[in-house]
């Protein structure tokens, strides 16, 4: 999903739908909380500012009481800068 949407190698998001991202767990939270919807992610790309629409694909998982849910999945992963490197 992530290259299909226009993810890079790099890309630093800074905000999702307008909601301000300081680590990657709010990345993760955001996008597990909203399969199959059409998400705005802002990110930094070689110094500039790009919005990226992307639809988190859904996939079926356990909660931690073992009841089957729905979340959503990019194809994302992080290293280990955040946004106020940049």
């Amino acid at each position: 999903v992530a290259e299909k949407s226009g993810f890079k190698q790099g890309d630093v998001v800074v905000s999702i739908d307008g909601n301000n991202i300081d680590q990657f767990a709010d990345v993760e939270m955001y996008v597990t909380t909203h399969p199959n919807i059409e998400l705005s992610i802002s990110v930094i790309r070689n110094g500039e500012i790009e919005v990226i629409k992307v639809v988190p694909q859904p996939v079926k998982v356990n909660d931690s009481s073992g009841e089957e849910i729905e979340v959503g999945k990019l194809g994302i992963g992080s290293n280990k800068f955040t946004k106020k490197d940049y």
